[in-house]
């Protein structure tokens, strides 16, 4: 078994955090079987240090250019469906987040551990299907 109280207590001391909320961020990555580095790594992205050098911020994308492996990139994209779906995951059943996100590039599904917080968008003109609703920003919590 590993040892995550170690490395959040090394995470929390390099990026001046509180030990439990380093914690907290490691087993809620780990639950869903993230790798130990990479969970490392996204615990340094969200408390502001990309670790391993370079520049930290994320990279602005379109939809098309996102492929796997791609970490720490933003994407303004249109909500186009937004769903829940209950999963057994190492015994327990657990709810996801799902849907797919477009942007004038393509469409992307995504699956979320997470809720995702979506600006709501009142159009000023009638429904128009030859014309694409306003983008929205998602953003995971």
């Amino acid at each position: 078994m590993m040892d995550v109280d170690k490395h959040a207590e090394e995470l929390a001391s390099t990026l001046g955090v509180d030990k439990q909320e380093a914690k907290a961020d490691l087993e809620s990555l780990l639950q869903y079987s993230v790798p130990l580095e990479e969970a490392k790594q996204s615990v340094r992205r969200k408390h502001g240090d990309g670790g391993g050098g370079g520049d930290a911020a994320p990279e602005a994308s379109e939809l098309a250019e996102i492929t796997t492996g791609l970490n720490n990139v933003t994407v303004t994209v249109r909500v186009l469906t937004v769903g829940t779906r209950r999963i057994q995951y190492q015994g327990d059943e657990q709810t996801i987040r799902e849907g797919r996100f477009g942007d004038e590039t393509g469409t992307i599904s995504y699956t979320s551990p997470n809720s995702i917080s979506v600006p709501r968008h009142r159009s000023p003109w009638p429904t128009n299907p030859s014309r694409p609703p306003p983008k929205s920003v998602a953003t995971a919590s």
